[in-house]
């Protein structure tokens, strides 16, 4: 009994840090992408405020 509880303990753990790394790596990706966007649509809006405020 107790070298299974010891056996699902090193399993969870070893989910939790494969979990960890892969998240990490696709978060930071992902982040960078979000990043892109918003300065995309910045400029979009900088571009249409500046076109009104013109008229």
């Amino acid at each position: 009994m107790r070298g299974l509880l010891l056996f699902i303990v090193l399993l969870a753990g070893i989910w939790a840090i494969d979990r960890i790394a892969c998240e990490g790596r696709y978060s930071r990706a992902a982040w960078r992408d979000a990043q892109e966007q918003a300065k995309s649509v910045r400029y979009r809006v900088k571009y249409w405020v500046d076109d009104i405020v013109r008229l």
